[in-house]
């Protein structure tokens, strides 16, 4: 059996799992809220001792059927449209292939950046969109065209979602025609509250190459830290090792920010 799974039944010496045959303490409010007995469990207690037939596993399960023990749920709500003083976020459609176009994806500067290849024609952009968007029937995928004054400048998006561990990862996109003027940070600073207010995520983490200092200055503004340097963890088109810059932030570090 698993130690420390079910915390609160109390075996009979003897009777436990095999590899503890330990006595574990339940509260009889405790066994009576837990829906044991519906589990084939006796119906009472003999001397303040529970006799369970069944594994650990079992046990568990019952207890998290009933609500004892769970852990609170991320609440995904999917792409939702969300806004800034100076920017709106919102869903791609196919209508925005040639502004994407125009504004980012065939923008040299940003293909380096991103180590990608720069598209040579909006049907190149126009069929990446038409892959996004039937992501958006998933309630857990977030991805966001940004707009500035009803001009496209930009994406962001949260990936990497991990339920269980309630961390996910920020990536964004800013055309260089835009750069240095603050719109990275708003988005940024946007989304995190989104993820960590609306989702409930514990944990955002964020990445860029570690030559790369206006987008780590991006990250630091919104109050995430540095947490690592992975050197020559990836490779650019050209052959060329680089060391990426890893950051992070959580939830309480986000609300002591956002109270400030």
């Amino acid at each position: 059996g698993r130690r420390g799974c079910c915390h609160g039944i109390r075996y009979r010496k003897g009777k436990g799992p095999p590899s503890t045959g330990k006595r574990r303490p339940l509260s009889l409010p405790l066994y009576r809220r837990s829906g044991l007995r519906g589990a084939g469990f006796p119906s009472g207690l003999v001397g303040g001792t529970v006799f369970p037939p069944l594994g650990w596993l079992t046990v568990c399960a019952v207890l998290r059927k009933n609500g004892i023990g769970e852990r609170a749920m991320l609440a995904h709500k999917g792409t939702v449209t969300l806004g800034t003083p100076r920017l709106l976020l919102r869903r791609f459609t196919l209508d925005d292939a040639q502004a994407v176009y125009n504004s980012y994806t065939s923008d040299e500067k940003v293909s380096l950046r991103h180590n990608l290849d720069a598209h040579k024609s909006v049907e190149e952009t126009k069929a990446m969109l038409a892959k996004w968007i039937t992501e958006y029937s998933d309630e857990k995928y977030y991805h966001w065209v940004i707009e500035h004054e009803n001009t496209v400048i930009g994406e962001i998006n949260l990936f990497n979602i991990a339920d269980q561990q309630e961390r996910c990862e920020l990536g964004y996109t800013i055309g260089s025609k835009w750069w240095n003027n603050g719109f990275a940070t708003e988005a940024v600073g946007e989304i995190l509250r989104f993820a960590f207010e609306e989702v409930h995520f514990n944990k955002v983490c964020a990445r860029h190459d570690a030559d790369n200092l206006a987008s780590g200055k991006v990250m630091q503004k919104n109050g995430m830290k540095q947490e690592g340097l992975f050197r020559e963890h990836a490779v650019k088109k050209d052959g060329a090792k680089i060391d990426v810059t890893f950051y992070g932030i959580l939830r309480n570090e986000w609300a002591a920010k956002a109270s400030c």
